[in-house]
């Protein structure tokens, strides 16, 4: 699984983080992400898509979006959230502002994918990996990405194609793709 992050800042994170998900009955996608949350000592809150608001990620440390929610559902809903937030979600990223709006131009997915290119060994979320890196181990899976603004960190592509960026960051305070007027 791939997270793309929205804002990246230093940050310690030992209380709060509330999970957006498609139903608060996890896949297991979803269930391993908790557990290994949970595992390391963090609370964490999930919430159904439909019943999720801006309200819910008030005094949270961190926002996650999975894949599982429904981006028509989610669409814009957290876009002015003042906690960090991450999205594997890669269908919102215009809705975000992370990338223009044009799917399959500004963001989409690559399917029969194995591996991703790291094209900035020297960031911490390269987690101290570089070159083509194998992260699935069937052909048949699919790597979301985006095409972030200038303003973006881009950490890591899909593999031949350093546009189509599967791992970047915006720095916090940093001007996105399409400014929020929420923010």
């Amino acid at each position: 699984m791939f997270f793309c992050f929205y804002v990246y800042s230093a940050i310690t994170l030992t209380w709060l983080n509330i999970i957006i998900a498609g139903s608060e009955t996890l896949g297991s996608g979803d269930q391993l992400l908790v557990n290994r949350l949970k595992t390391n000592g963090y609370n964490v809150i999930v919430k159904d898509d439909n019943l999720a608001s801006t309200a819910d990620t008030l005094g949270k440390e961190l926002v996650l979006i999975s894949k599982s929610a429904s981006s028509t559902i989610v669409s814009n809903k957290f876009a002015a959230v003042d906690a960090p937030l991450i999205t594997w979600k890669n269908e919102i990223y215009d809705d975000l502002g992370l990338t223009g709006v044009q799917k399959d131009l500004n963001f989409g997915s690559k399917s029969s994918q194995t591996s991703i290119n790291i094209l900035n060994a020297n960031h911490q979320l390269a987690a101290n990996l570089n070159g083509n890196v194998t992260v699935y181990s069937s052909a048949r899976s699919v790597v979301g990405w985006g095409e972030p603004g200038a303003n973006a960190i881009n950490v890591a592509s899909v593999a031949g194609n350093v546009n189509q960026s599967a791992l970047f960051a915006y720095e916090e305070g940093s001007s996105l793709v399409i400014p929020n007027p929420l923010r």
